[in-house]
């Protein structure tokens, strides 16, 4: 079954962002993509794209989103090839139309002392408060 390239950037940015945290964290992280999608009528590519928003985004230097996927899924070992395929099922899932997310959390960071509303795993999490 194909892959749409908003799922490959939203589970390349959950792999990339909360790759090791429980699912429950790494679900929030799509969901923050999720919510931004949703605000603003962009579509994951356009949002993860946003320029300073995703630290793993200035890696990729012009290199395709599906060789990035690819890659990733070639290099993985052992717990980062479940990894991979929890990301793109957590994608999936989120992406859904229809799918609900039930908060309206907007952005995420791991950097403690910082502001947040919710903390998951190492993560903090804010809610969008426009």
């Amino acid at each position: 079954m194909p892959v749409s390239v908003d799922t490959l950037y939203t589970a390349v940015t959950v792999y990339k962002e909360a790759r090791g945290e429980p699912r429950q964290c790494q679900v929030l992280v799509a969901e923050v993509v999720r919510n931004r999608m949703d605000n603003k009528g962009k579509s994951a590519q356009q949002i993860v794209k946003e320029r300073g928003q995703f630290s793993w985004m200035p890696l990729i230097k012009g290199q395709s989103i599906s060789s990035v996927y690819n890659r990733i899924q070639s290099k993985a070992k052992n717990g980062d090839q479940e990894a991979i395929a929890t990301a793109t099922s957590i994608a999936n899932q989120v992406l859904q139309p229809g799918y609900d997310t039930g908060n309206n959390l907007y952005y995420f960071h791991s950097i403690k002392g910082r502001r947040h509303d919710v903390k998951c795993g190492n993560l903090y999490f804010s809610y969008n408060r426009h």
